[in-house]
């Protein structure tokens, strides 16, 4: 009798056909698979549930509270009502709007802006929106106290304009 090559199978050096390949292509597919499912499961947390809780006896608690009789409130004093606050408008001929509402709200003017109604003067009626651009020409009114809920009036044109 003939010997046989190594490697088995009747194939000579170990060879294997295209079906013995998938085969074991397969096996080994799924052998990693579970190798790789039986780490993940070793590793990650146990879904045990928590141990049974001892119960714990009822306890009733009683309280009573008594409150103290209402305190009578004070009768309201008549007091005058409080007279609007002033402050003094500077006048800012010349000066860029945003320096205007600056100097409002250092005089005392809660809101330097709301304050103000900005109109252009120089007769395109542009809304007058970035007030850096923008020079007074006139303001009403300017270097008075008035209260700090007036409005003040402001003519200005952009930077480079003349004034009419």
């Amino acid at each position: 009798m003939p010997p046989q090559p190594q490697g088995g199978l009747n194939k000579p050096g170990g060879q294997l056909n295209a079906k013995h390949k998938t085969i074991l292509g397969c096996g080994g597919m799924l052998a990693a698979f579970l190798v790789v499912g039986m780490i993940a499961a070793a590793v990650s947390p146990s879904e045990a549930k928590p141990a049974a809780a001892k119960p714990v006896p009822a306890v009733t608690v009683t309280a009573t509270v008594t409150a103290p009789p209402p305190a009578k409130a004070p009768k309201p004093s008549p007091t005058k009502p409080a007279a609007p606050q002033k402050a003094r408008v500077p006048d800012m001929t010349g000066k860029s709007g945003d320096l205007l509402v600056e100097a409002l709200q250092k005089a005392g003017f809660t809101d330097g802006y709301r304050a103000t109604s900005f109109h252009d003067v120089s007769g395109q009626g542009r809304t007058v929106f970035l007030l850096t651009n923008w020079q007074i020409c006139d303001q009403d009114p300017k270097n008075k106290t008035v209260p700090v809920t007036a409005k003040i009036s402001v003519g200005a044109v952009k930077f480079g304009e003349t004034c009419p």
